[in-house]
């Protein structure tokens, strides 16, 4: 519908209109809120709206469908929300403001709403109250990550990594500029962290402390750019080369891989890289746990997601006797996404 302001009028188009009365009633008062209230009603019946034009000495009486309204209120508080979004992304925050507002006003209760009031909530700095809000979406990536924003923001760090983390690898891909944009506030939000934990395990590696390097390495690990993976990868690998015990399955781990190989002999791909998932969560610096999920995510098709986990394995095992084998594999998929597009 035509944007309701504080003073009751309506612009559409350019045209400034005002609700004078709803069903014969004086609407002389009331607020937008009232306004909405009174104009709603059951679905397919008739409501008569006299309208002051600006401009028109002679008001005009309209009949409108409750149909054509209320009832597609929150269809238009979605359609706001992601506008909003999308004059964010374009640069333009008073527009995007304007239409979180709107989506609000149609229908507090959809995620839309609140993701849109959220993400303004954070670019001014209001990040307890993004919270609050990014609480009412569910399943929504960006709304993940800009949470993790507010958190990080807050100096929050830990939650923030394990609300980014939770997030499946899948739904994050560069392709998406705007959450790629979003990601990337995020780890430099989390830069500090990044730098702390390296310098941990830097220490504890001059110790001979290998176990609890590894472990500071892979919290960093979590939240790194690419350049910054890389350089962390290659450290844990120089440690491993150390000590090659390390590189040895712990039970944990075991047990996920284990399950993750009886899933892949029964076709069951997308149970198996759940499994294997879990494994690399508890064993990250263990290159065949890699080398499996790529061959699993190569298996199901997604081929990002396959050559990120045989590159990592490279780069933990860069003088495996499979590595030319591998890097070959990388081109064959590399081939498979040209040929999608």
């Amino acid at each position: 519908m035509d944007d309701l302001n504080r003073n009751g009028w309506t612009e559409c188009v350019g045209i400034r209109n005002k609700i004078t009365k709803v069903d014969k009633k004086s609407a002389k008062g009331w607020s937008p809120k009232q306004v909405v209230q009174n104009i709603g009603g059951a679905s397919g019946t008739p409501v008569a709206l006299t309208i002051e034009r600006k401009g028109v000495s002679k008001s005009i009486e309209k009949l409108i469908i409750r149909e054509t309204f209320l009832d597609n209120k929150t269809t238009a508080a979605t359609s706001y929300g992601l506008r909003s979004l999308i004059h964010r992304y374009k640069g333009n925050k008073e527009k995007s403001f304007m239409d979180a507002k709107k989506a609000n006003f149609l229908d507090s209760s959809t995620g839309w709403a609140y993701l849109a009031l959220g993400t303004i909530s954070v670019d001014n700095g209001k990040y307890a109250e993004a919270i609050k809000y990014f609480s009412g979406v569910k399943d929504s990536t960006t709304a993940h990550i800009l949470e993790a924003t507010a958190y990080a923001k807050q100096g929050d760090a830990d939650k923030a990594i394990a609300i980014y983390s939770a997030i499946p690898e899948e739904k994050l891909s560069s392709k998406n500029v705007p959450l790629w944009s979003d990601r990337s506030v995020l780890l430099e939000a989390l830069k500090p962290f990044v730098i702390s934990k390296v310098q941990k395990a830097v220490t504890f590696q001059e110790q001979g402390r290998y176990k609890e390097a590894l472990k500071e390495l892979g919290d960093a690990l979590k939240v790194s750019d690419v350049k910054e993976s890389k350089q962390i990868l290659s450290a844990v690998s120089a440690i491993i080369k150390r000590d090659p015990e390390l590189s040895n399955l712990p039970e944990e781990a075991r047990k996920y891989a284990l399950r993750g190989d009886m899933l892949t002999e029964e076709g069951k791909f997308e149970e198996a890289v759940t499994q294997y998932r879990k494994a690399v969560e508890v064993a990250y610096y263990v290159a065949k746990l890699h080398f499996n999920m790529a061959m699993l995510y190569g298996k199901l098709k997604k081929y990002p997601q396959a050559i990120r986990h045989l590159e990592t394995c490279l780069l933990l095992a860069p003088e495996a006797p499979n590595a030319r084998a591998a890097k070959d594999q990388i081109y064959k998929w590399e081939f498979m996404m040209e040929k999608r597009k």
